[in-house]
Order: C-alpha cells, then structure tokens, then sequence
C-alpha cells in the first residue's frame, strides 16, 4: 500500500481531509482526476460539438463525435484488467494519458470533422483505460473503510464537472475558439501525468501471456457501434434486429472469453449464479433504465416548459447533484447492514424517482419531474460505492483486476445500451421536427414505462446482490 506523506496527529483515519491533503492524498487526486478526466470531457465537447460543424462543417458527422469516443472508450476499458496485468497500473496509466493526449492534440488542430472524429476515437481509447484503471487501484491503495468516501469524491467530481464543463466551455468558445476546449484536455492530460507518477505505486508486470485479445475486443467495439444505428431508425422490426445484432457481439464476447487464456472479464461474468456476475447486471441494469430520460430531458423541459437552452441543462444536471450529495452523506457510515440496505434501496429509489417523472410529465409539473430526477440520482448516490465495494470483495482475488476495472465500462456500456434503447423509443413514439408539447407527452411516457420495465430488473438484481456476504477483508 503507498503512503506519501505522514499523517497528521489531528486527522481522524476516516475523515476525508486524510483522502485530500493527508496520508492517501496524491493517490486520491490521482483517481479523482483520472474519473474528471472523462466527466470533465463529456461535457466540455458535448457543448462545443456545434461551434466545431459550424466552423469546420460535417453537421453529418455530429453525432459520431459522442460514438467514436464512447466506443473506443468502452473497448479500452474492456481491456483495463488485462493491460494493467502486463504493464503495472502506473505504466498502463501514463500510457492511457498519452493516448489521451495525442487524441485531444489532433482534435484541437483538426481541419475537418473527419480528423476531429480521429481524435475523438483517440481521446476515447486513453480515457477508457484511464477510468478503469483508477477505479481498479481503488482497491489497491485504500483501506475498504474508505472506499465509500473515495466513490463520494468521485461523485462529487463528475457532478463538478457537469456544472462547470459548459460553463467554462461556453466562456472559452466565446472570448477564443472551440479549439480552446480541447486545449483545457491537454492540461488535465498532463496534470494526471504527474499525479501518477507520485500517488500511484510501481507494479511489478505480469509476465505470462502477453498477447492482446483483438478477436474480443472488435467484437465488443463492434457491438457498441451496431447498438448506435438504432436511435436513428423508426422500423420497430429493424430496431430489434439491430439490437439483437449488438447484443449477440456483445454475448459472443463474454462467452468466448470464459475459456481464453488471456481473459478480459471474470470466468463468470454475467452468469445469474454467481456472486460477481448478480453485480455486474446490477451495474449495467441501473444505467441502462434511466439513461433515456438523461438524453431527451432538455429537450422536453424546453419544449414543455419554456426553458432556454442553458437552464434545461441545468435542470437535467439533478440527477448528478443528487447522486454526489447522497453519496458524500452515505459515505460517513458504516456496516454490514447499512450495505446490505443502501444497495436493496438504491434500485427502488431509482425505479420511484421514474415513476415520479412519469406522474410529472402527465400532471404538467416540473415540480414533481425535479423531485423524480432527485431520487433517480439518489438511488445512484446511495448505492453505487457499496456496489462496487462488494463487488471487489466478492470477487476471485486472482480476477479483482479483471472485475475492478470493468466497472466504470459496465456504466458506460449500460448508458449506450439506454440511451440507443431510448432513441428507438423515441423514434417508436413519433418525435419529429418541430417537436410539440404532444409529442413530449407520448415520448416521455414511452421513455419512463420503458424505463420503469428495465428498472424492475434492476430492483430485483439489487435485491439479490444485496444478500451477498462480503468476505472479511484485512483491516490496513
């Protein structure tokens, strides 16, 4: 375990002064910033997406920006386990940034959306290693007292980021240049750099097998890409056959990789009968129901309520500051019981909140629709660090790598999945240019119902994951 500095007297061994600026200090800046890393992307690019086609053209191509980079995100991720096998956390690390940097380096110089895509498939490739590299070493470098607190922070980075990424976004494209945006990457690019290089410790590589398992990683990159046609059909039959088409690449993947020398997840994964597998499809269930109403809020609080564009961001941006405020509060806590509770509840607070949203849409009230945002973020908030915190204690500890790093790309996975899900709800219901007030109605009612099917899935997984006994872990 790394310790950079002594602790001081006064620090109590939980508070998160000791995470920020005591004993684990660079370690936690490290993580922090490698997870803000990509929430601070997200939603810088997601804001100066339309300045770029308006500079450079390709408004054709606006889409794949988000594509590339959360395909090539996720395949990255998918190898996170593998990699940091073979190279030591703090090599695969840096190597991640570099590829991130080179990524945002080509999109800053970009003369056209084509080279932007480029660089958007790059900066994707080293943030996927990256975040799922850093929820790895969570488990490496602290103490599981303050594993919690640690999920807190990074809740509390990526609601920060939601706040601030358009925000500063928009200020740079207006006094400098789009361009600017991606100049901000390359600072934090660096920063992480350094920050690895004194808060994350040396490993020693794996020396077997070092061959990289290409065959599985096209497939799930491919089915990620067949998943992202379907928000753009309207046949229902073609939107299934495209679904199903993602998700067998996707199945084809897992099952392939339970008997392969090298794998990328563990043995099993995803299998209804064991411990890891219950909370892996806890993890890309939740995701997967509420992404939908994530993506087409602003465009049904504008349409429906009058919001500007800016204040219909904000206001979808609920459910992340529920999600960080719940977290940091539930982090301060405790126990067998209160795990076991806060990841049964997590999921039923989520499928409520959606009924919320539901019942808000059909009354007219944004009032309610807030409060049924605050509780989808809340079921997050509750329940997510003690999700990831058994999973890694339930896990084989010759595949804690393996089951570490595959979470933040299970998130990420669950979110495509919801939100190409969501677009074929969408297209089902009948959106179309100019959207109406009535269009808003039947859309969101197809979104919620949907999500509120999917969610049932998710409480009846958090239910079962609930009632898994963690094994004792050594006290450090």
């Amino acid at each position: 375990m790394l310790s950079q500095s002594a602790q001081a007297p006064a620090d109590p061994p939980d508070s998160y002064r000791t995470l920020l600026f005591g004993r684990y200090a660079l370690s936690t800046w490290a993580v922090c910033l490698g997870v803000g890393l990509h929430a601070l992307t997200w939603f810088m690019v997601a804001t100066v997406v339309p300045s770029t086609v308006i500079d450079l053209g390709g408004a054709r191509l606006m889409g794949w920006t988000m594509t590339a980079y959360l395909a090539a995100s996720i395949v990255a991720g998918a190898a996170g386990g593998w990699t940091k096998r073979r190279l030591g956390a703090r090599t695969a690390l840096n190597l991640g940034a570099a590829v991130y940097l080179v990524g945002s380096a080509i999109a800053l110089a970009a003369p056209t959306m084509s080279v932007v895509l480029v660089g958007r498939g790059l900066q994707g490739l080293g943030e996927g290693l990256v975040v799922a590299l850093s929820y790895a070493m969570v488990r490496e470098i602290f103490p599981s007292r303050l594993v919690p607190r640690v999920f807190g922070l990074e809740a509390v980075v990526w609601a920060g980021s939601a706040l601030a990424g358009p925000v500063v976004a928009g200020l740079l494209t207006g006094a400098l240049s789009w361009r600017a945006a991606f100049g901000v990457n390359l600072v934090l690019g660096a920063m992480l750099i350094g920050f690895v290089r004194f808060g994350i410790p040396r490993q020693v590589p794996d020396a077997g097998d070092a061959r990289l398992p290409l065959g599985r990683l096209t497939l799930v990159g491919g089915g990620i890409l067949v998943l992202s046609l379907a928000g753009n059909v309207r046949q229902p039959l073609v939107i299934l056959a495209i679904v199903a088409a993602a998700l067998g690449l996707l199945t084809a993947c897992v099952l392939i990789d339970r008997t392969a020398r090298t794998p990328l997840f563990p043995r099993r994964a995803f299998h209804p009968g064991d411990v890891v597998g219950r909370g892996f499809w806890l993890v890309v269930l939740m995701p997967i129901a509420s992404t939908g109403l994530t993506v087409y809020m602003p465009l049904f609080v504008q349409t429906l309520f009058g919001f500007t564009p800016t204040g219909a961001g904000y206001f979808a941006t609920i459910t992340a500051l529920a999600w960080s405020g719940t977290a940091i509060i539930i982090a301060r806590f405790q126990g067998r019981r209160l795990a076991d509770a806060a990841i049964a509840l997590g999921p039923v607070l989520q499928a409520g909140g959606m009924a919320m949203v539901l019942a808000g849409f059909g009354a007219v009230s944004v009032v309610l629709i807030g409060v049924g945002l605050f509780a989808i973020g809340s079921g997050y908030g509750i329940s997510w660090a003690f999700i990831n915190q058994r999973i890694m204690q339930v896990a084989d500890p010759a595949e804690g790598d393996l089951a570490s790093a595959l979470m933040p790309t299970l998130l990420s996975a669950g979110s495509a999945l919801g939100a190409a899900i969501a677009g074929a709800l969408a297209n089902f219901a009948g959106i179309a240019d100019p959207v109406t007030a009535d269009m808003v109605h039947a859309v969101s009612a197809h979104l919620c119902i949907g999500g509120l099917a999917l969610a049932g899935g998710s409480v009846v997984a958090g239910w079962r994951f609930s009632r898994v006994a963690p094994q004792p872990v050594p006290v450090r």
